[in-house]
């Protein structure tokens, strides 16, 4: 599997906000369901379609939310409603509502890489001339993963 240790991680984190937050932990009844656990876990988020993994510290009380504005974020043309968490929990998968604390390990649904993905424009590039110049750019473009131009000759 693919560990990914990205430049953008910082950018990631700070998008997510850290709770430093006094606490009482002397209360009891319903006082007690509010507090939070600030300890921090190493977060694996792995893409089940290519076995993709991506790591950050997170701290226990990060919500789902939280991680999914940071991750739209962060790979740009994602809206956050599209990513989905999933957890195996005993011998079923559960996936995470938006309230949920995020877990040691997730399975993420929703987006292909943890690579910002290229912007598709709605109309192809136009190479005019298919000459030697006009033939080379389009060898470029194919080069480069794009195959979406169109070539204008004026024969």
């Amino acid at each position: 599997s693919l560990v990914l240790w990205s430049q953008s991680l910082p950018m990631a984190l700070e998008l997510i906000p850290y709770k430093s937050v006094e606490q009482d932990f002397s209360v009891t009844g319903p006082k007690a369901g509010q507090l939070v656990s600030t300890t921090h876990i190493d977060c694996e988020l792995v893409i089940p379609a290519t076995q993709e993994v991506f790591s950050l510290p997170l701290q226990v009380c990060t919500k789902i939310e939280d991680l999914k504005n940071a991750l739209s974020a962060k790979l740009g043309f994602i809206q956050h409603d599209e990513i989905l968490f999933v957890v195996k929990q005993g011998c079923t998968y559960k996936r995470l509502q938006n309230s949920d604390q995020v877990r040691k390990r997730m399975s993420v649904h929703g987006i292909k890489s943890f690579k910002p993905p290229r912007h598709q424009y709605p109309h192809p590039y136009g190479i005019i001339g298919a000459g030697y110049n006009g033939i080379k750019t389009a060898l470029y473009l194919l080069k480069d993963g794009q195959n979406d131009f169109t070539i204008f000759d004026r024969y």
